[in-house]
């Protein structure tokens, strides 16, 4: 999928994602630092970073650090929730893909670990199968729960 299309499916809103981050940048007094119109850096009331992504209806926050490298799909909705997160949404990540040089820059100068091996999404498929996204070549696959990849949270963005 390309980026247009994805954009097209999800109902990218260019003047709002660009009235968000003139937001983000009054707000925060310079926090947030404009990447393009849809991937920002963040940094909350707690000083933690996050990647911040907007477009259309998506508008949430992804950790720029792995949770962990090798968990079962039950034990990462698990350690998201006792992170007060949630595994990132298989559209998330779709999104994400579309703006990957973007993102990985960000996490990167924000001293994270940019995105690799496979990375559990949120969303089941089907009976004890749940996506899970393949970070090296950007697609999402359908696997066995009991399988063990790695755990990167996200959030729906809170403005305060």
């Amino acid at each position: 999928m390309t980026k247009e299309q994805i954009l097209k499916e999800c109902g990218f809103d260019l003047s709002k994602a660009k009235a968000t981050h003139a937001w983000l940048n009054e707000v925060n007094d310079q926090q947030a630092t404009v990447v393009n119109e849809v991937v920002t850096a963040y940094t909350d009331e707690n000083g933690k970073s996050w990647v911040h992504l907007c477009a259309g209806r998506f508008d949430f926050l992804l950790d720029i650090k792995n949770l962990s490298d090798s968990e079962t799909w039950d034990d990462a909705n698990k350690m998201c929730a006792e992170n007060d997160m949630e595994l990132t949404s298989k559209n998330r990540w779709e999104l994400i893909q579309a703006f990957r040089p973007e993102v990985d820059r960000i996490i990167e100068d924000l001293g994270g670990e940019p995105l690799e091996d496979y990375l559990w999404a949120g969303d089941e498929c089907h009976g004890n199968y749940a996506w899970v996204f393949d970070a090296a070549i950007g697609y999402l696959y359908d696997v066995y729960k009991m399988y063990t990849h790695g755990v990167r949270g996200s959030l729906a963005f809170k403005k305060s």
